[in-house]
Parts: C-alpha cells; structure tokens; sequence
C-alpha cells in the first residue's frame, strides 16, 4: 500500500485487521464483528464498487451499522468516493443528495430501496457475495462527500480530501492516545461530519466503536455507557 498517505485511515484500519484480528472493531446491540472480518467485507464491497467505474462514486444509504463503516473501508479500498447518506432525512432531500451527488452506484438495503423508486443503480447490502477485489486500487484526491443539512435550501455538498482526512485522523489518535482497549460510542449520524471522529478516530486507532442507533439510546445515554 505505498501509494498511500502513511496515516491513510484505510491502511490504519487494515494494519490493525493483520495484526489484531479478532480484536473487536464494532459491537451492535445483537452483533459484532472482528477488524479481520469487517476488512473481508469491505474487500467485498470494493469488488463490486470497482466493477462500476474508475474510483467510483458511492452513495452509502444505511444506518449506522457494520455495513456502512465497511462500506466506507470499501470505497477507499476501490479508489472511490463516498457520501453518507442521512436516511432520517426527508426523502425530498435524500434524492436531492442522490442527483447532485450522482453516484455510480447506491449500497442500501431492500427496505430503503424500496422508498427511493427511482431507477438508480443499486447494491443490497444481503447480495454482496464471496468474491473479493484484493488489492488497494489507487486512491482518488477525494475520500468523501458530504451534504449539508439543506435547512436554509438546497443541501449543499463538501468535499472532503483523502490526504486531509488522514491528517485529520493522526491527530486525533495521537491527541486522543487511542488504544486497543478503549470502547467509543458513535452518536450521530452517519451523514453528518461529527460522525467523523467517531468512526474514523476509533478504527484508526484499534478501538472498539459502539453505534448509537436506537432512539431509546440516543435519550438515555447514561444507559447506553
């Protein structure tokens, strides 16, 4: 992986998958999975994302769950970019989002899908099979896109530099003295920027991340901890 920025957050999270993997990397309320198997999912999901075009665009329509941060791991892995798709929003906004983003494909599930009804080009997250991509493809300049609330009009796009967020993510891991044994929440929204410390800032550092996607959670945080 020499064609990568040394603290590219991609090749931090694989590191800890060869040399820690069956640390857990993120516990849900009924699953979890192992830093080596969310980096075979997210070989998987490069595979398929790389099969639509050169650094793909890729719309991640999920929950916060295993999924979309592997998704995320996924897209970097082909060379793409991605946008975190704030599902809670009105689906007015969504599809704004979606036609200004333009993504090469869409990575959901089939009870999301079922709400856009639009002929996008579209990945369920259960039809992601055994073949794998296998190697890092050359990054793209951009690691991500995202959206803006759009409360004041149109939501408006930030592109977010691959090398900027690997700058970003040695700082809060060194500022932050992450270690293997720390265990962080991760509190919103995956297509609202905070959410970017959280993923990034535990995976990068060999934590474990604990999605903070039920309501009742979200509410009663003492609860949650």
């Amino acid at each position: 992986m020499n064609n990568l920025h040394p603290c590219d957050p991609l090749e931090l999270i694989l590191n800890h998958a060869m040399e820690l993997p069956h640390h857990l990397a993120i516990v849900e309320s009924k699953r979890e999975i192992t830093y080596q198997s969310l980096a075979n999912l997210a070989d998987r999901m490069a595979y398929h994302f790389l099969k639509t075009a050169d650094h793909p665009k890729v719309l991640i329509h999920l929950p916060q769950s295993i999924e979309a941060y592997a998704a995320m791991m996924g897209t970097l892995q082909a060379g793409g970019v991605y946008c975190p798709s704030n599902i809670s929003a009105p689906l007015e906004k969504q599809k704004l989002i979606i036609d200004q983003f333009k993504p090469d494909i869409i990575l959901s599930n089939s009870k999301l899908l079922e709400d856009l009804r639009e002929d996008y080009n579209t990945l369920d997250v259960s039809a992601v099979g055994d073949q794998n991509l296998g190697y890092v493809e050359q990054p793209h300049d951009l690691a991500y896109v995202i959206f803006t609330s759009g409360s004041t009009g149109t939501p408006k796009g930030v592109m977010i530099a691959r090398e900027s967020l690997a700058h970003y993510i040695d700082w809060a891991v060194r500022g932050m003295a992450v270690t293997t044994s720390d265990r962080w929440s991760q509190h919103p929204n995956i297509g609202f920027d905070l959410s970017v410390l959280d993923i990034y800032g535990a995976l990068c550092g060999g934590a474990t991340l604990y999605p903070v996607d039920n309501p009742r959670d979200r509410l009663t945080p003492t609860e949650f901890i």
